[in-house]
């Protein structure tokens, strides 16, 4: 009988069984022929992983961009670079706390975005929630852990901006959650100095409410904030600061009271305030 090979040799009964060889030759060869083709495809599959981050990104830096957060939501759950800026500078948590979008603030959160990523200005989100009095998108910030306290490129902080602003709905945020009321920007004016500059006095009166307020503070000419209300005229924040504990007879680096710089003005009202006020 013919074997199996068909070679014409008489077969010993036994049923023919590759060798062990056979099967690593085969084995081998389809896993080299496999490598090479990896080999050969991998610079395509990242190219075309890196076209789909690019475009991405781009996309991306255009919501930010235009303020599109309908698009910065949809692009946001891709999961790539959160932090990724626009070219001004503005991150998506940042826009979403100006525009005080607490859920998709809350969102980027989840997803990884830094709470307390800066600009090139030192600016944070929370310092955007502080500049559009966004309360509820700045509490949110606070609870996951934003800095309070921390200074941008002028030494400003999230509560010297909302002084400066007079958003009294942040101030009031703020100073729940411990923000520093008698930090000093870059020219050494505290947030009350801030507000009392611009006339706002419903932050004035938050402000004056901490606990830990330093209502004498003064700049390096030795001005504080009633030498400010005084010489601006500005009567009932003049009469709020006194009630609070400013000092009347505190003089500055030339010797001037909150007095002498409204008689200097000709803010009458404020003179006889000042002279009057109960020692």
């Amino acid at each position: 009988m013919s074997n199996a090979l068909g070679d014409g040799r008489e077969s010993s009964g036994r049923r023919y069984r590759p060798s062990k060889s056979l099967f690593i030759s085969a084995s081998l060869g389809g896993a080299v022929h496999t490598f090479r083709w990896l080999v050969l495809a991998l610079p395509l599959v990242l190219a075309g992983a890196q076209a789909r981050a690019d475009e991405w990104s781009q996309r991306w830096q255009s919501a930010i961009g235009s303020g599109d957060l309908a698009a910065i939501s949809k692009l946001a759950e891709r999961g790539r670079n959160l932090n990724l800026a626009d070219r001004r500078g503005r991150t998506a948590l940042m826009l979403a706390a100006a525009k005080g979008d607490v859920r998709l603030t809350g969102r980027l959160l989840d997803l990884g975005a830094a709470v307390d990523e800066r600009n090139a200005a030192g600016g944070t989100a929370l310092m955007f929630a502080a500049q559009y009095d966004r309360a509820a998108a700045a509490r949110l910030l606070l609870e996951q852990g934003a800095d309070a306290d921390i200074q941008a490129a002028k030494g400003w902080t999230a509560l010297m901006i909302a002084s400066l602003k007079g958003n009294s709905e942040v101030i009031e945020v703020l100073l729940e959650q411990g923000a520093d009321p008698n930090v000093r920007d870059y020219q050494g004016f505290t947030p009350l100095m801030r507000a009392v500059a611009e006339n706002h006095l419903g932050a004035v009166r938050l402000l004056l409410r901490s606990e830990r307020i330093q209502v004498n503070a003064t700049d390096e000419r030795g001005i504080g904030a009633l030498h400010l209300a005084a010489a601006a005229g500005h009567i009932e924040i003049t009469r709020r600061l006194l009630a609070g504990g400013a000092n009347p007879a505190q003089l500055d680096r030339d010797g001037n009271t909150a007095r002498s710089l409204a008689e200097a003005a000709g803010h009458e009202e404020a003179v006889r305030l000042l002279e009057t006020w109960p020692r």
